[in-house]
């Protein structure tokens, strides 16, 4: 009698088990009985070591397997192998290491500090310098944005004070034009330029500027450049003069006082044997 040999059907080249007797699925085999067809030469996975357990693997230590080996892990993106505090994902800490493996060193927690010549605390922002320290480097500060760097006066913490037009806070307004400005005056609007203005119509400013340039009010008429409170009143002219509220003939200044006369308030003067004028009273 002669046997003849055929290949068994169902059998392959891979990572997987061969199939059992006719009729039964691989599945039927205990684990120790199926033949593992997996060569880690052509059929592996590439696993890389991971020599600090930080779950990221080194990218040039590398080895095929079928199963991942004990120590390697799958991902290969571990920029320092031996500290497990450095990987993708880590937290960036200043001490000029590259913790997330993104080629760039202490991005993001470095302290700027300001070159600060004036020694106010404020430093200049077109030169700064970079450091892990908590002290600045000596001459530079923080913050920055001085925009003087000469003067000591002058910085964003100062206050801004009417001086010839400095910004002394470093926010782009000068004296008046700085709306927390301290020390400015009332000025009046003055159209008739008798160096009063008036009452209502006022602001305040650092200095005189068009058209509020009166440094004091209580003008009564502003077209009228002769009449200012302490004026004359001049008598016939129809204006409050001194702007006392009365005009010409109800103003006291404009009154005749007689003497040794008799006047008749219905209507002019009698014959009167002397009288006399005076401009800056009455005498009832």
């Amino acid at each position: 009698m002669i046997l003849v040999l055929a290949a068994i059907p169902g059998t392959f080249h891979g990572c997987a088990s061969s199939s059992g007797p006719a009729g039964t699925g691989s599945g039927d085999q205990p684990p120790e009985a199926r033949l593992d067809l997996c060569d880690p030469e052509l059929d592996g996975t590439p696993y890389y070591v991971d020599r600090d357990a930080d779950g990221f693997g080194d990218p040039f230590d590398v080895r095929l397997a079928c199963d991942p080996p004990r120590g390697y892990v799958a991902d290969n993106s571990d920029c320092d192998d031996g500290d497990p505090d450095i990987h993708p994902g880590a937290s960036e800490v200043c001490n000029w290491l590259d913790e997330d493996c993104d080629t760039a060193v202490d991005e993001g927690v470095l302290n700027t500090w300001y070159l600060g010549e004036d020694a106010d605390g404020y430093g200049r922002d077109d030169s700064t310098t970079e450091a892990c320290d908590d002290i600045p480097p000596p001459g530079y500060a923080v913050p920055g944005s001085d925009c003087n760097d000469a003067n000591p006066e002058v910085n964003p913490g100062a206050t801004e004070i009417c001086n010839s037009r400095i910004d002394d806070d470093c926010d782009g307004g000068a004296d008046g034009d700085d709306p927390d400005v301290a020390g400015r005056s009332i000025y009046y609007e003055d159209e008739d330029d008798d160096g009063h203005g008036v009452d209502g119509d006022s602001v305040l400013n650092c200095e005189p500027k068009l058209p509020y340039v009166a440094p004091v009010g209580g003008d009564c008429n502003d077209a009228c450049p002769t009449c200012l409170p302490g004026a004359e009143e001049i008598c016939g002219g129809q204006e409050d003069n001194d702007c006392d509220g009365s005009i010409d003939g109800e103003d006291m200044a404009c009154q005749w006082v007689l003497t040794e006369a008799s006047v008749n308030r219905g209507g002019g003067l009698r014959q009167a044997a002397s009288y006399t004028v005076y401009d800056a009273f009455y005498e009832g």
